[in-house]
């Protein structure tokens, strides 16, 4: 079944009194207007019938405190929830921080193995250099003794 309006001339400051209820309950205009009619009735049934008034009231009474309970429970749950996604948010930014940390050790270490390996190429060069000069200066050695021989 499909809804229809229904509508009330109010004066201005009835409307933003109404309006200001159904923002604050949460709720949407139509839901809160069922609920303003159900608890109508409850009222009307209490009045109408004083043997069941106690028993309506004492059941409104477990009736809000049900109500407040999941209120509470709901309340606390979204609390909890953002706790975590807090805590996840932290631990996130910490590992950000931790692998930006080892990516910049890394960086510097190639740099290092790379001045390494040209200290060792030239260290080789000058090995081959010496060698070289070692072996001229043995082939000078073993001239000059020839010659004195």
């Amino acid at each position: 079944m499909s809804d229809v309006t229904f509508g009330v001339k109010v004066s201005p400051e009835t409307k933003e009194r109404v309006s200001a209820m159904i923002e604050s309950s949460g709720l949407k205009g139509k839901e809160w207007f069922e609920t303003l009619l159900s608890l109508y009735e409850m009222q009307q049934l209490k009045e109408g019938t004083k043997d069941f008034a106690k028993d309506l009231s004492e059941l409104e009474i477990h009736t809000n405190r049900i109500v407040q309970l999941v209120g509470n429970m709901v309340t606390r749950a979204t609390h909890e929830k953002e706790a975590v996604l807090q805590q996840m948010e932290t631990v996130k930014t910490s590992r950000d921080e931790i692998i930006t940390g080892y990516q910049q050790e890394l960086s510097e270490v190639k740099k290092q193995i790379e001045v390494f390996s040209l200290q060792a190429q030239d260290a080789d060069r000058a090995k081959e250099e010496a060698e070289k000069h070692v072996q001229q200066l043995e082939e000078a050695a073993q001239n000059n003794r020839d010659l004195i021989t």
